[in-house]
């Protein structure tokens, strides 16, 4: 038996548990974390998962509660937030009904199960144990997955990613047994119920049978056999896009809450220069992939750039790459040259649904996305090991593996740090991302929420620096200037929000508070009499309208917070 095939067999009772610790001990730092950024208005400002006592209905709403809808239709991950404020409630706070630590624990049990299933469905490509238990290590250690895994909002990338590799593995036993084709068929619809990458699961079978039977054959009567458990599987998205069109009406999204000119600058480039740039952003991953030393959580305007030209340096430079490395791979282990080929094309597939190559995504990228397609470069990287370990002696080789290995764990326990509050991750973001328009924006939020303002007011300039036309920015930085007594520098900068946004509700709002500190009572009840026609539901204006009307207000208790992440 070879190394490290002799080493595995002897501990092999053992590789389950050691899977296990290595996918929970890094996220420890993780679990006390609260809520942050988008789980707010996912989760917390949502009452629909502590109002409503019927599951069912998780089935037939958007993902986003009404004023925040992006037409994204994910009922199993809304299901999964239900049954945690559910599970959890004896241990809720309160005030909020919640036990926020209860969702990242409830992730992390799903990363560990995604990683024995990594590790079973490696053993099933018959890549080998040896391979499949280093697959499983890294893909349970590396630090791109910590988006993924530590807040909630992350829920989506890690039940999309259990349920596809629960149904590849059913695939894999379809000749064994008569009950695994409709088996996979349902967890490819709870894949795609979980999040719009789950679609990939059918390419990727495909690849599957392609690439790595045993005997190809041409003759009629078997490429029918093989192309029957397909056509079965084609009864999974059809039956998810009409449950998307009989609950929300559409069958494709319609962001309606979406800012390219931030969120994604690349939706606004004609086509052919988007895909140039998305080939680009995909270097960007691959590069986090294999050297994650600066890990960030939000990529937006101007941290990554639109291309200007075809001819992208970076965006080719990403293909001749890519290419080059296959080819290498190939050339080193043509014996494995079907395997390598269902990895390579297996990772194109799954960066697709949400890499901006077809359709311009809700954002420019981020590292939670790679958490399914890193599946393929754990294996193709564990199999390169593997493969060298034939070369050389055995000690350097389990110190070699041994140090990658633990090099990720120290990696990503400390990243897991920076999740534990909004405060800790801005600050992070500041060092990793420092033109992100987001960071800034909400660095400067974090930083008045601690009486900070003057520091508030330095992040706002920084945010309206990258990006002049940020209308929140400026809105920020008035509110930051009122609560210093600034009120005429305040006044300008909500004014010079509102010539960008004249709608914009909390520079609206603000700039009435400001004419009221001043005495101008008339001048703020006209302000928020009008933004209170646009926003008629919105109780904050309802309060200061209905205040100001019986003359009760009192300005010095009714600054509110700025926005944070729009």
């Amino acid at each position: 038996m070879k190394f490290p095939d002799a080493i595995i067999s002897r501990v092999s009772r053992f590789l389950p548990l050691i899977i296990v610790a290595a996918a929970i001990l890094p996220f420890i730092p993780g679990l006390e974390g609260e809520l942050l950024f988008d789980d707010i208005p996912l989760i917390r400002e949502d009452p629909f998962y502590i109002e409503q006592v019927n599951p069912l209905q998780c089935w037939n709403r958007s993902f986003w509660k009404i004023e925040r809808t992006q037409g994204l239709y994910r009922p199993l991950t809304l299901f999964s937030y239900w049954l945690d404020i559910k599970a959890y409630s004896p241990l809720a706070d309160p005030d909020t009904g919640l036990f926020e630590p209860g969702f990242r624990i409830t992730n992390l049990l799903l990363h560990t199960i995604v990683c024995l299933l990594v590790f079973k469905l490696v053993s099933r490509l018959r890549f080998g144990k040896s391979v499949a238990f280093l697959s499983a290590m890294l893909f349970a250690l590396h630090p791109i997955h910590v988006e993924a895994v530590t807040p909630a909002f992350g829920r989506g990338e890690l039940l999309c990613s259990l349920f596809f590799m629960a149904g590849l593995i059913l695939h894999s036993y379809r000749k064994e047994s008569s009950i695994c084709i409709p088996a996979a068929t349902l967890c490819y619809m709870l894949s795609f119920m979980s999040k719009e990458n789950g679609v990939a699961f059918l390419p990727v079978c495909m690849m599957m049978d392609l690439c790595l039977a045993h005997k190809i054959e041409f003759k009629p009567r078997p490429v029918m056999q093989r192309l029957a458990p397909f056509a079965i599987y084609l009864v999974a998205p059809a039956a998810v896009f009409a449950l998307r069109f009989r609950a929300l009406g559409t069958l494709l999204p319609a962001k309606d809450h979406f800012m390219p000119a931030i969120d994604n600058v690349i939706a606004l480039s004609p086509p052919l220069l988007r895909v140039v740039a998305a080939i680009r952003i995909q270097g960007i991953a691959l590069a986090k992939f294999f050297w994650p030393a600066t890990l960030s959580h939000d990529y937006s305007f101007a941290e990554i750039l639109p291309s200007e030209s075809f001819f992208d340096f970076f965006a080719w430079l990403t293909v001749l790459s890519f290419a080059l490395a296959v080819a290498t791979l190939i050339m080193i282990h043509r014996r494995d040259c079907r395997k390598i080929l269902f990895l390579t094309s297996s990772y194109i597939i799954l960066i697709i649904p949400a890499g901006n190559f077809i359709v311009p995504a809700g954002t420019i990228f981020a590292e939670r996305l790679q958490y399914l397609p890193s599946l393929c470069l754990c294996i193709a990287s564990a199999n390169f090991l593997s493969r060298i370990s034939r070369k050389i002696h055995a000690v350097p080789f389990v110190a070699l593996v041994l140090l990658i290995l633990m090099t990720l764990f120290v990696r990503t326990f400390h990243r897991t740090y920076a999740w534990k509050s909004e405060l800790a991750l801005s600050l992070a973001g500041v060092e990793t991302a420092p033109r992100s328009v987001k960071i800034w924006n909400n660095l400067s939020v974090q930083l008045s929420k601690i009486g900070d303002y003057g520091g508030a007011v330095i992040a706002a300039d920084k945010t309206t620096e990258i990006y002049p036309e940020y209308a929140t920015g400026y809105a920020n930085k008035g509110t930051y200037l009122a609560q210093l007594g600034h009120l005429q520098e305040a006044k300008e900068s909500l004014r010079h929000a509102l010539r960008l946004s004249i709608n914009h509700l909390h520079a609206n709002y603000m700039l009435g508070v400001v004419y009221a500190e001043e005495g101008y009572h008339e001048k703020a009840l006209l302000v928020w009499e009008r933004i209170l026609e646009v926003y008629p539901r919105d109780p904050k204006l309802i309060e200061a309208v209905n205040l100001a009307r019986q003359g009760k207000w009192r300005t010095k208790t009714r600054v509110a917070p700025p926005g944070g992440v729009e």
